[in-house]
């Protein structure tokens, strides 16, 4: 059985699906109160943000199934990026160190980095018209949309964790309602449009990666969008791993596209652009599955996930 899970990097999930130690709001302000002793606040804060010691919300979910022709599901929904601080600390911390968390409380000011989105799928393996760039043609692919809250005096705690993905043997048919936009809009999220700039395979969302045109045969994908855009692609077994300096270098420098070829047709994903800078405290990122025309179909398998990673200083 598929389900959505959300996590967020407190002690109680210290550690990335890589092993990697994430630190929580507590830790950063922590190491910056030891830094402080020896150095001046400005110097400090500008060593935490060079080592990219910074905290991490992460959703993910597990499951194996296939969006058909004119469908779409949502298969993730990530935790709320944070509207008020998310100190991990125990009774006698608090009672020890008041003054730490008043100014914690007081000047905590979160800017998202990165938003990293993994995943692992292909579409029907064959049809679709020929062309020279890999993805371009393709009817099978991912959306990420931003959810907000209309109003910030409500709890949404409750869904962090649902299950909205379908079984392992499921098959979403056409024009089918996905369940977790229609929680999202009754608890009284909207959905942000993306800026003329970015590039959009359909209504309301970035687009965040294509299929592989006609390939039956799993591909992984990692994305990185940063404040300028995207950030890093990679895709296996399909051997690209590129790191983009910047979203200007996509139309001069070493990684400058053909005049005939966009960043979706090329690589498949999107540029990401209005994306990081558009997040808000209380907002959720979806991911949405999608499939269009007769016969195009979305297979994901194993697992998805999705990374905001985020500054406190």
């Amino acid at each position: 059985m598929g389900s959505l899970m959300s996590t967020s990097s407190d002690t109680t999930q210290p550690l990335d699906m890589q092993g990697h130690y994430i630190p929580s709001e507590a830790d950063v302000y922590a190491v910056r109160n030891i830094l402080i002793e020896w150095l001046p606040a400005e110097l400090a804060d500008i060593i935490l943000n060079a080592a990219e010691f910074w905290p991490t919300i992460s959703g993910y979910c597990l499951s194996h199934f296939e969006v058909q022709s004119d469908a779409s599901y949502c298969c993730l929904i990530t935790p709320q990026f944070p509207d008020v601080p998310r100190l991990v600390m125990t009774r006698k911390q608090r009672t020890d160190q008041p003054e730490f968390l008043q100014d914690v409380e007081a000047n905590v000011r979160r800017r998202v980095k990165y938003v990293t989105i993994k995943l692992a799928s292909h579409d029907q393996g064959w049809g679709g018209e020929s062309s020279k760039w890999p993805y371009a043609g393709s009817w099978s692919w991912f959306d990420a949309e931003i959810w907000r809250p209309v109003t910030s005096n409500e709890s949404r705690n409750d869904l962090q964790l649902v299950e909205c993905s379908p079984s392992s043997s499921a098959s979403i048919k056409p024009m089918m309602t996905s369940p977790t936009e229609e929680m999202l809009m009754a608890a009284g999220y909207r959905r942000i449009n993306p800026p003329a700039t970015a590039d959009t395979q359909s209504n309301h969302a970035w687009l965040a990666q294509r299929n592989l045109r006609a390939r039956a045969d799993i591909q992984n994908h990692t994305i990185v969008w940063s404040n300028e855009g995207i950030a890093h692609h990679k895709s296996q077994p399909e051997e690209t791993d590129i790191t983009y300096p910047s979203l200007s270098m996509l139309k001069e420098g070493p990684t400058k596209l053909p005049k005939d070829a966009s960043l979706p047709d090329m690589y498949g994903c999107g540029n990401g652009a209005g994306f990081v800078n558009s997040l808000q405290p209380g907002d959720r990122i979806a991911i949405i599955a999608r499939a269009q025309y007769p016969g195009w179909s979305n297979r994901m398998h194993g697992e998805m996930s999705v990374e905001i990673t985020y500054s406190v200083i």
